[in-house]
């Protein structure tokens, strides 16, 4: 299953409300709009109007990720509450982790329990275990592993193109372009590279050290002051021919 960034954005909600507030899960258009558009705790932050949260509630349900809940009045908003739980029969640990990636990007284990504590309030192991868990999911997994800065190994949801991007580009450290939605590495597995030990990416010339944001930035800088010194170059030479000065003595 794939969903839109809004789905994902609008799914993740849903399962942090559940999961913050057991007690009265389902949500009203207005407290998701809010929840969707927050500005902390939120990668990237967003802007939807009530046209596309519903919109995507609406393809949520037709997924069956999600549902509307009776009020019992007719003068009450419709309330709306995720079905991933049933849908996907995932625990307690392993709902917040998943609302965490949707809602927060790429995370290691150690932010995703600390943005747990207050909800479930997991333990280390019991966030590693939800998180394998969700990664061990077939035959579409859930989550997966890719590298991150230093060496060290960050979490991303597998259920938006976003994993594709983490992917193919690294997340600040290098990806494998060839791990796609039906063929995520391993759990606990991120391929080596050549000399210098980091990610590869295979192509027609053979497998290539995959360039890190850094080095891209890096690489932009230099070209942008390469371009300054030929600019300035370009006018001294100008000005070195011009008629007026060729007749000075």
């Amino acid at each position: 299953m794939e969903l839109t960034a809004t789905e994902a954005r609008v799914l993740g909600c849903l399962v942090e409300r559940q999961v913050a507030m057991a007690d009265e899960p389902a949500a009203t258009l207005d407290e998701l709009r809010f929840a969707c558009n927050r500005t902390t705790a939120r990668d990237p932050v967003v802007a939807y109007d009530d046209r596309a949260v519903e919109d995507a509630v609406m393809s949520l349900k037709s997924k069956g990720l999600a549902r509307f809940v009776p009020s019992g009045r007719s003068d009450a908003a419709t309330l709306y509450r995720h079905r991933a739980d049933d849908r996907w029969r995932l625990n307690r640990y392993e709902l917040g982790a998943l609302a965490v990636l949707l809602l927060r990007g790429p995370q290691t284990t150690e932010q995703v329990r600390v943005a747990l504590v207050g909800q479930a309030t997991p333990e280390g192991a019991q966030v590693e275990a939800a998180l394998d868990a969700l990664a061990g999911r077939t035959p579409t997994p859930l989550a997966a592993r890719v590298p991150g800065r230093g060496g060290d190994v960050v979490w991303v949801e597998a259920l938006t193109d976003r994993f594709r991007h983490e992917a193919a580009n690294g997340h600040a450290g290098g990806g494998d372009p060839s791990v796609g939605r039906g063929g995520l590495a391993p759990v606990g597995s991120v391929r080596p590279g050549g000399g210098s030990g980091g990610p590869t990416v295979s192509g027609a010339a053979g497998s290539l050290p995959a360039p890190s944001l850094a080095d891209v930035m890096e690489r932009l800088v230099n070209i942008e002051r390469r371009l300054t010194g030929i600019e300035a170059a370009l006018g001294a030479l100008r000005s070195a021919t011009r008629p007026e000065t060729l007749r000075q003595p």
